[in-house]
């Protein structure tokens, strides 16, 4: 009999710890900075949705819960991290740069249709070997990496230390032969095969059905010596790359996270390490549970000068039956039953209790409440004591965020985003303009670590009424947009053309000035423009909010 702790412990983890809606904050660290750090927090919190981090920190945790350490690697514009083509063109000399300049702009201007083009067949070549979701062109990307083929020089104890990192990377050959960012790849022979790469997508019965793929096993190493890339594969005489790799990243292309540092190893030990020996002395106990149970059903002594064989089959037939026996039936039959005793499953209960403590959580810790303590007060001390436990490991996600947007991901685009772009920011007003140059600064970056909850129907309601008490009558902001938003929070319950337009608004407040009416509005009017709403309609709705929120 098989039980699967670390199944049952590892999945029901994760969502504890990965934030269902995560939040940056940017803190600029000097005043100059405030805006350009706003304008930074949106796009920071955009890139979220952008390079799909989710998923990806979904298995980081799994990782570091099955191996005590996750892996996330960092690039950009392609799988290989090469830079966009105009940073390639960098050598051309001024003055035939300058010439070519001249030349594409007259060329533009006779057709604007030109540079798309040029555009789309550019993206179409790159999709050739970098066709991974997650990596869009001229942005960063972040991948989780599996633990197995990360490595780091002997005697390492932390990232921090390391000289240099190294990554087993499994591609297809004709991925790597079209890959810009590779060279002397003509005589390069596969050394691999899809069915014999560990974690192939086919399962064991399909194997036989896999189409067989030419693969390269090849070692990228990353130097932080001298800001080197180099790309090796066993038995091939050349580098398939060895070159400055450009990227401005604080350190290697990586960050990492444990659960279990212990400042003597840079691997320590992982949680499932921990408790192995444990669940297998459960699997072996509840096998013998499940062998003693079926020793210990009922058997019959029968004296078979009494029975006849037709007659004995009717007690085990499983049906209602009557038997025919030669004598007496106290002496023809005789009933064995063996009685079990507690202590081999009450042994199960004391394995599954050690398998909490050695992970941390006792059995209150993980939510399970005796059976004698009903009071408030225990559920209470249960609910901190999980939040005590979750909240240490999921401070750990949002450090591990924070450090992959303040050194990785933020330093990139302030360095390659050299393009105007536009993003929405509400706390400036409406949308904004901004290359990476212009709001490359000092930032303090922050994951927000309650955010792990995503915000329900009913959270924005609430919310969205705490803002309206908070902004109503505000000569500072826009009466008729807060109306709008507050109104926008309960679209499943009131009509979306509530409000009336401003002209309307206007000429009705005029009347009331004129007639000298007081009191509450009519249904249907409300406040608009940048002047402070008047204070009937603001009663009006407020007890229409309360309602709709319950």
């Amino acid at each position: 009999i098989s039980v699967n702790l670390i199944f049952a412990i590892g999945p029901a983890m994760v969502p504890q710890l990965y934030f269902k809606a995560p939040t940056i904050l940017i803190t600029a660290r000097k005043p100059e900075s405030h805006r350009q750090g706003k304008i930074l927090e949106e796009v920071d919190n955009w890139l979220i949705g952008h390079i799909g981090m989710k998923p990806q920190l979904k298995l980081a945790i799994l990782d570091a819960f099955r191996y005590n350490i996750a892996i996330l690697k960092f690039g950009y514009h392609s799988i290989g991290t090469e830079l966009p083509a105009k940073e390639k063109e960098a050598a051309v000399p001024a003055e035939v740069d300058a010439m070519m300049q001249d030349f594409l702009q007259e060329v533009t201007l006779g057709n604007e249709g030109a540079t798309n083009e040029l555009d789309e067949a550019e993206e179409e070549d790159r999709t050739k070997y970098s066709y991974h979701d997650w990596i869009k062109p001229d942005a960063p990307w972040m991948l989780r990496v599996h633990p197995r083929d990360f490595l780091v020089p002997t005697g390492t104890i932390d990232l921090a230390s390391a000289p240099w990192c190294a990554f087993r990377v499994t591609r297809p050959l004709e991925d790597v032969q079209h890959d810009p960012v590779y060279s002397h790849t003509r005589t390069l022979k596969a050394n691999s095969k899809i069915g014999q790469v560990q974690g192939a997508t086919a399962g064991p019965s399909d194997k036989a059905q896999v189409p067989k793929i030419d693969m390269i096993e090849l070692f990228e190493i990353w130097d932080k010596r001298d800001g080197r890339v180099s790309a090796i594969v066993e038995g091939h005489d050349h580098y398939l790359r060895h070159d400055k790799h450009g990227l401005h990243m604080d350190g290697l292309p990586v960050e990492e996270m444990q659960f279990n540092p212990n400042g003597l190893d840079f691997w320590g030990m992982a949680d499932c390490d921990q408790i192995k020996q444990q669940v297998i002395e459960y699997n072996e106990t509840r096998t013998l549970e499940i062998l003693h149970k079926r020793t210990a059903l009922t058997k019959f002594l029968f004296d078979e000068n009494m029975i006849d064989d037709a007659e004995l089959a009717k007690f085990t037939s499983g049906t209602i039956a009557a038997i025919k026996v030669k004598g007496p039936p106290s002496g023809s039959v005789m009933p064995i039953t063996v009685n079990m005793s507690r202590d081999l499953y009450n042994m199960s209960d004391v394995i599954r209790d050690d398998v909490r403590e050695i992970l941390g959580f006792s059995r209150n810790q993980l939510g399970e409440i005796e059976s004698s303590r009903r009071t408030a007060t225990e559920a209470s001390i249960v609910q901190s004591a999980i939040q005590l436990r979750a909240d240490e490991r999921r401070d750990q996600v949002a450090d591990l965020i924070s450090r992959a947007f303040q050194r990785k991901i933020n330093p990139l685009i302030f360095d390659l985003w050299d393009e105007q772009r536009t993003i929405e920011v509400t706390a400036l007003g409406g949308w904004q303009m901004y290359t990476g140059t212009q709001i490359k600064g000092d930032y303090e970056v922050t994951a927000v670590a309650d955010s792990v909850v995503p915000m329900s129907r009913q959270i924005r309601q609430q919310t969205a009424v705490i803002a309206f008490n908070l902004l109503r009558n505000d000569p500072r902001i826009d009466q008729a947009r807060l109306y709008g938003a507050v109104l926008d929070s309960f679209d499943d319950v009131l009509p979306p053309d509530l409000l009336l337009p401003e002209d309307q608004v206007q000429q009705q407040i005029a009347m009331q000035a004129l007639t000298g009416q007081g009191g509450p509005k009519q249904p249907g009017q409300g406040g608009g423009g940048n002047a402070p709403a008047p204070r009937a309609s603001v009663s009006q709705l407020q007890p229409g909010l309360r309602s709709a929120n319950g």
